[in-house]
């Protein structure tokens, strides 16, 4: 899924984004992966947001530490977290660190 997004747009910027992706591991989706998306559709998020669900579920099942994204609205959302941490527990696994790029290497201003 990552690959197909990165692969979106403008040809010059996508092959940026295809490049930087280089060399970083790949998950794939799994049945796992699928039935705790649908829970988090079901349970906290918006049909329409069932891209953002598998990402995260996906990143969920594989035990990822950190997801990074831009998508304040819906993953990188405190208020939404809070919802999807209890269905994630409730199929035995923990939430990623949800973050921003920003939030995950630090901010200088506290330097």
């Amino acid at each position: 899924m990552v690959l197909a997004e990165a692969r979106e747009g403008d040809a010059d910027q996508a092959a940026l984004r295809l490049k930087a992706l280089e060399g970083i591991p790949k998950l794939a989706a799994t049945p796992e992966g699928e039935r705790l998306a649908a829970s988090f559709l079901a349970g906290a998020l918006p049909l329409k947001a069932a891209q953002d669900a598998a990402h995260l579920a996906i990143a969920t099942v594989g035990k990822v530490k950190y997801m990074l994204t831009w998508n304040c609205n819906r993953l990188a959302n405190a208020q939404v977290l809070d919802r999807l941490e209890p269905i994630a527990a409730a199929a035995g696994f923990k939430l990623p660190r949800v973050c921003t790029p920003e939030e995950l290497m630090g901010n200088s201003i506290y330097e």
